[in-house]
């Protein structure tokens, strides 16, 4: 009797042990699965997908034959000018350069439907009537003293690309007009009423022939100089090529 008891003992014994490690068991289970559901799952992405982010990564060419001209004259220039000169394009007409950005300043080259970079001027009152009427009834400005110092500086540079679109070029015998004055709202068309007389009432004392040497000459009738004419304003309406 003493030894079925044993017996019967060490059976139930075992049996517990069972359970209990059943138990234990299935819990782990439970917890490892909930750990793996949790865990982010890694998908490589597809060789469309990689593709495509790279495509976003890149700029978008507007103008193919404009791009290839611009990455040719970008090769020859020197390193301290790489990356500061660029062609533009109206959005909505990409297939014509329509302005020449050297650093921050934005020299307008197109005018009547063709491509012009320099204007003849003999008298203030041309010059601010050639920016008056700058392209397609947005108007443009005469530089300032100091926007055509920076031309001049890269003035090579500025060159290779006038040469590469069939441009008139920079020459060390230039005199361009100029206007000597803070730019800004009040010197703006706007605040002129857009009336090419008042702006020259306002301004026509403030004129000067500027010369490659930084020389700034007086000079208000009758001397044949050039003139730039810039984009201030109006850039949502362009974009690089």
């Amino acid at each position: 009797m003493e030894t079925l008891f044993y017996l019967s003992l060490a059976l139930n014994l075992l049996l517990l042990s069972a359970i209990v490690g059943f138990v234990i068991s299935k819990n782990a289970n439970s917890k490892t699965q909930k750990t793996t559901a949790n865990k982010p799952v890694s998908i490589e992405p597809t060789s469309a997908q990689q593709e495509q982010t790279v495509q976003k990564q890149q700029p978008a060419i507007v103008n193919p034959e404009l791009y290839h001209l611009a990455y040719q004259c970008e090769k020859q220039l020197p390193e301290e000018f790489k990356n500061r000169i660029k062609i533009l394009v109206e959005t909505e007409y990409p297939e014509y350069a329509a302005i020449l950005q050297v650093d921050d300043i934005k020299i307008s080259i197109r005018r009547n439907q063709r491509n012009q970079s320099v204007f003849g001027a003999q008298t203030p009152l041309d010059a601010i009537s050639i920016a008056r009427f700058g392209y397609e009834r947005t108007g443009r400005y005469v530089p300032v003293p100091d926007e055509l110092k920076k031309i001049w500086a890269m003035k090579d540079a500025v060159n290779v690309y006038l040469r590469a679109l069939n441009l008139e070029e920079i020459s060390e015998n230039d005199e361009f007009w100029c206007v000597d004055t803070v730019t800004g709202c009040e010197t703006g068309w706007k605040a002129f009423r857009w009336s090419v007389e008042n702006a020259h009432e306002i301004l026509k004392d403030n004129f000067y022939l500027y010369k490659g040497d930084g020389e700034l000459q007086r000079c208000c009738a009758g001397r044949n100089a050039k003139v730039f004419v810039l984009l201030k304003g109006w850039e949502h309406l362009f974009t690089q090529v």
